[in-house]
C-alpha cells in the first residue's frame, strides 16, 4: 500500500468512526437538540428581521 492509498485507506476509517460517533450522539440527545435548534433558528430570525427593518430605513 503506497502513501496515497494508506491515506485513503484513514480518511475513510476517520470519516466513518465521526459519522457513527454523531448518530450515536443524534439519537441519545434528540430532544435536546431539538430545543437547541429551535432557539437557534429563532435567534437568526431575529437578527434577520432587525437587519431587514434597519436595511429599509436606509
Amino acid at each position: 500500500m503506497d502513501s496515497a492509498e494508506s491515506a485513503a485507506f484513514f480518511f475513510d476509517i476517520v470519516a466513518n468512526s465521526k459519522l457513527l460517533c454523531m448518530n450515536h450522539i443524534k439519537e441519545k440527545h434528540t430532544k435536546e437538540l431539538d430545543a437547541l435548534a429551535r432557539v437557534v433558528n429563532m435567534v437568526w430570525n431575529y437578527c434577520n428581521d432587525l437587519f431587514y427593518k434597519k436595511l429599509k430605513r436606509t
